[in-house]
């Protein structure tokens, strides 16, 4: 995929949005130039040789992004619309402008990670937090209600409001049939459910 460029046009950038490396050249990391597409035998790939020479390029440069941990990250290419011979020095700063770029899309990788991390992190805390203002608030509300089913009640409302469900029930066994339950108190924030 294309993360950046300049000057290209519609065709040339729908074309060559997706390419497919040569898996030598990136397996020995290593650069590859074109000083001259209009020499027989250069581009064995016609339609890719046809949309460069439409769009005006003459020459091509790939230098392979590699990150630090040799990974890689990525493949600078550069297009000139004649014929160009790169000079040793051209090349060095070339690969200095590589490092950078792979510096640079690792470091975006890492803020990836680091800020998925620390979101995940946040909603944790926040789910957690909730959770135990919730049983700071069901604590709080069974030591101030005046009886067992008020504080029941008091509870239901509580787990009910903190979770937006609109009913709730609390059921406990029938005093001479064990096996069966029976609601001793409920919350409803629909009315539909209190008929």
């Amino acid at each position: 995929t294309i993360a950046a460029q300049s000057g290209l046009q519609q065709p040339f950038l729908d074309f060559f949005k997706r390419v497919e490396a040569d898996g030598a050249m990136l397996a020995r990391r290593e650069r590859v130039i074109v000083e001259d597409l209009t020499q027989p035998s250069v581009v064995q790939d016609t339609s890719s040789l046809n949309i460069l020479l439409a769009a005006g390029v003459r020459a091509v440069q790939s230098t392979p992004l590699v990150g630090l941990s040799g990974e890689l990250v990525g493949l600078l290419s550069t297009h000139s619309r004649t014929a160009t011979h790169f000079a040793h020095a051209d090349l060095r700063w070339l690969d200095l402008l590589a490092r950078q770029a792979a510096d640079l899309i690792e470091r975006r990788r890492f803020e990836d990670v680091r800020t998925k991390a620390t979101d995940e992190l946040d909603r944790r805390v926040k789910d957690r937090t909730k959770w135990l203002t919730l049983m700071h608030d069901v604590s709080q509300a069974i030591d101030e209600a005046p009886n067992w089913s008020e504080a029941l009640r008091l509870v239901m409302r509580r787990i009910c409001e903190a979770e937006d469900w609109q009913v709730g029930y609390v059921y406990v066994p029938v005093a001479d049939a064990s096996h069966q339950l029976v609601a001793a108190v409920g919350y409803s924030a629909d009315e539909r459910f209190n008929a």
